[in-house]
C-alpha cells in the first residue's frame, strides 16, 4: 500500500489517502488513516489513529 502511494505521488497526484495496521510498543493493534502529499521534493505525512476505543 505505501509503496503503491508513493507512486501515485511521484506521478504527480497531490494527496494520497490510505489506511495501515500499526502495532505500539505494548504489541496492541492500531488502524491509522494516512494522508501524504509531495511537495518541493518533500513527501509530508499525516496521520490518526482510526481505531475505535
Amino acid at each position: 500500500m505505501i509503496e503503491q502511494a508513493l507512486r501515485c505521488m511521484h506521478q504527480g497526484d497531490k494527496a494520497i489517502s490510505f489506511e495501515v495496521r500499526a502495532l505500539s510498543a505494548t504489541g496492541k493493534q492500531h488502524w491509522l488513516e494516512v494522508t501524504a502529499s509531495f511537495k518541493n521534493g518533500v513527501i509530508y505525512v499525516i496521520a490518526r489513529v482510526a481505531t475505535s476505543p
